[in-house]
Order: structure tokens, then sequence, then C-alpha cells
């Protein structure tokens, strides 16, 4: 009786004790854990910090790609400037008829088909227009060729719409000619051209009586 006793004392102290253990080691557990959490903390920390290190570095390169891309752009501005004030262009360019040309009732776009250079192909012989390729200052010369006739010999000169001056002249049974030039500050995409005045009349042959030219003097 006595030794039942005494071993049922032995068995509960072990089932306490190892509870009492069990407690223990839940109890290390919870504080490896905390202390792996207070130690991640710091680690967190520095990876934040890393991270607004490399943030802060690529703010600091797309800032300096940005500054290079406006300093390319401005480079490339100049060198366009550069290149057109180097364009040159130049035509001149003759009627190409023979005998009378007009009168028509309406003025007529007059084309200088028979072109004796076109630097810059900036003159078009099948409209008779010159289109500025680049802005600045231009001179452009005129020159119509009136003979034998009763008809009047005339021209206007035309940027764009408007019309710059009109000459005309009678050749009253012998001959005329007409000419004058000008300098004129265009823009890119200008146009010039004549226009033989309505009712009036060249004439023109082999000689080229009648021509139409100009060149850059400069850009702008």
């Amino acid at each position: 009786m006595r030794v039942s006793v005494v071993l049922l004392w032995l068995f509960l102290s072990c089932v306490q004790l190892q509870r009492a253990d069990d407690q223990l080691r839940a109890r290390d557990v919870q504080l490896l854990n905390k202390a792996n959490v207070e130690r991640s903390v710091p680690d967190q920390t520095h990876e934040h910090h890393d991270m607004c290190t490399e943030l802060r570095e690529l703010k600091d390169m797309v800032t300096q790609l940005r500054e290079q891309l406006q300093s390319s752009q401005s480079e490339i501005e100049e060198l366009k400037k550069q290149n057109a004030a180097h364009v040159k262009v130049a035509f001149s360019a003759a009627l190409g008829k023979d005998g009378y040309y007009g009168p028509f009732t309406t003025d007529v776009t007059m084309t200088f088909k028979k072109v004796f250079t076109n630097n810059g192909n900036a003159y078009d012989p099948v409209t008779g227009v010159f289109t500025a390729p680049v802005k600045g200052v231009y001179h452009f010369t005129a020159t119509i060729f009136g003979m034998y006739s009763n008809h009047w010999t005339g021209m206007r000169f035309f940027h764009n719409e408007d019309i710059l001056f009109t000459v005309s002249d009678l050749s009253n049974g012998n001959h005329v000619i007409v000419s004058r030039d000008i300098n004129l500050s265009l823009e890119k995409g200008d146009v010039v051209f004549i226009k033989l005045t309505a009712n009036h009349q060249v004439y023109d042959e082999s000689n080229n009586l009648n021509t139409f030219g100009g060149f850059l003097l400069f850009s702008l």
C-alpha cells in the first residue's frame, strides 16, 4: 500500500515536472521569437534606407538624362540653323515660248519652263512658282518683252496672295522691255510667282527675252 502511494506520488511529480518543462520551453520560444522580431526591425530599417538611397540615385540619373537630352536638342537646333545658313538657293529660267503669248481675259501665271539653273530645286518650272526653302532674304529679277504689237506688255509680281508690283508698257509698233528686281524677306514655305496681266501680251523666241530668276542673299 505504501509502495503504491509512493509510486503515485512519483508519477504525479513527473507529470508536474513535465508540464513545467513544457511551459519553460514555450516561454523560451516566445522569448526567442521576440528577440528575432527585435533583431529584424533594424534589418528592415536598413533595407528601407537602402531603397531610399537607390531611389535618390535613380532620380539623380533621370535628372541628368533630362539635362543631357535638353542639351542635345539645343545642339540639334543650332546645327539646323547652321545648316540653313549654308543652304544654297538660286534659279534662273526663261519663258521658252516661240512667238506671242497672250493676251488672256484674266491674269495668267507665267510658267518659265526653260530652266538654266535651279540650285536647291526651289523653283517649279511646271507651275512657275518659287517656294522659299528657308527663312531668309531673297533677291528676285523679272523681265518681259513686247514687240510690234498694239497690246500692252505687262506683269504682276506676287508674294503669296499679295501683288507687290505691277509694271506695263506699250510697244506701239516697236519693241519694249519691262524689268524689275526686288529684295524680299520670306518665311519658309512662302511662294513667289509672276502673272501676265489680263489683256496684256509678251513676245518670246530663242533669245530668251522673258526671264525670271532669284537667289538667297542670306538666311534668317
